[in-house]
């Protein structure tokens, strides 16, 4: 008789085990809008005034992966920020989350693949890392201080302004193209160095005091040639921002492409293209979420270039999306130079099918009307 602890799978129906990738997302779904006990612990325990060099000042955001402070590095008397993951409250929040003790390891490794994968980049658009240490039973990691606020604070602070007068579109859709276009030109880089951020989203993308973004927290990128702290069908990401083909594990450059078309759909609609509760209800009855509201009706004076750029940045099908986030950065810089758009509006019957797809009960209906 065998004394394997390993887990078994006779017996099991093959429907439970395939859905066993979607019920995962959903957990993790719910876990980022309610934080258990254990996270709100994590987040509660302070690291000491003093880390190694570096004098901890007062938190400024909170990371994926850790919490970001302002500090002064004593020796060179200037002000970095510092993303701290406490060590010390490790095994507690592993022993409240059920996950097996192997997984302490990988969290580690994770934090130090962010501090590697950002470290990497030199690109005037990505947050700058300068170092990774451990002091005190504390991991971290050092970036360059950027004094701003991030998109997602851009965004409610622009449309909460200008709730109480008329949009000047001209200037939004400037400003967005502009915006987007660094962002882009930043994940292109990143992605010819080889790694893929996964979590493209406002939260992460920061504006500084001359509206220069700066791409951010790099806590679920993916390195190729770092050891794989993932398997292949790990699903990573955040609900409302992640391309289809990353529900089935698979992320790839245009999957970063897709996050940052909904992003921009956002800036210039002031709205979320997709609902987290209708895709989560989609994901469970594994059925494919209904499309965001048209952009010509949420911004009907916005211009058609700019729309169409957006709609093929956050196209469904891979085929239809930009290639590239490099062929996304070169055609919003064709926009603001005033220049032809290499983007093309698509034709009227796959608009039409594309919305049958996606209603379908209404076409039922209406052809039995017909």
């Amino acid at each position: 008789m065998s004394n394997s602890t390993e887990p078994r799978d006779e017996g099991v129906d093959p429907r439970l085990k395939a859905l066993a990738p979607v019920m995962n997302l959903l957990n993790q779904a719910r876990d980022a809008a309610t934080p258990t006990t254990s996270r709100k612990q994590h987040l509660e325990i302070q690291p000491p005034n003093k880390l190694g060099d570096f004098e901890l000042l007062f938190p400024i955001g909170k990371g994926g992966m850790g919490v970001v402070y302002e500090a002064r590095q004593r020796s060179l008397d200037r002000i970095v920020a510092i993303k701290v993951l406490p060590k010390s409250v490790l095994p507690e929040t592993l022993v409240a989350t059920t996950v097996e003790p192997t997984s302490q390891k990988n969290l580690v490794q994770r934090f130090h693949v962010e501090a590697r994968a950002a470290a990497r980049l030199h690109h005037s658009n990505i947050v700058p890392v300068f170092g990774f240490g451990e002091a005190e039973g504390f991991y971290y990691f050092v970036m360059q201080r950027i004094h701003g606020v991030t998109l997602a604070r851009w965004i409610e602070e622009r449309f909460r302004a200008d709730a109480s007068q008329a949009i000047d579109v001209k200037a939004l859709e400037q400003t967005v193209a502009s915006l987007g276009r660094q962002a882009a030109s930043g994940l292109a880089y990143a992605h010819a160095e080889g790694i893929l951020h996964r979590d493209i989203k406002p939260a992460n993308l920061l504006i500084d005091e001359d509206e220069q973004l700066q791409i951010a927290d790099f806590g679920v990128a993916r390195i190729d040639d770092s050891e794989a702290l993932t398997r292949t069908s790990d699903v990573v990401g955040t609900l409302r921002y992640m391309a289809p083909e990353q529900f089935s594990g698979d992320s790839r450059a245009e999957s970063d492409v897709y996050s940052l078309g909904v992003t921009l759909y956002e800036m210039v609609s002031g709205k979320p293209a997709m609902d987290d509760a209708s895709m989560r209800q989609a994901l469970l009855l594994q059925k494919k979420p209904s499309g965001p509201a048209a952009l010509s009706k949420l911004q009907p004076r916005m211009s058609v270039d700019l729309r169409t750029i957006i709609e093929k940045a956050m196209a469904p099908e891979l085929s239809h999306r930009y290639s590239s986030a490099q062929s996304l950065a070169d055609d919003l810089g064709r926009f603001l130079d005033g220049r032809p758009i290499l983007a093309r509006r698509m034709p009227w019957w796959e608009r039409s099918r594309r919305w049958i797809r996606q209603n379908q009960l209404v076409s039922a209906l209406a052809a039995l009307l017909f």
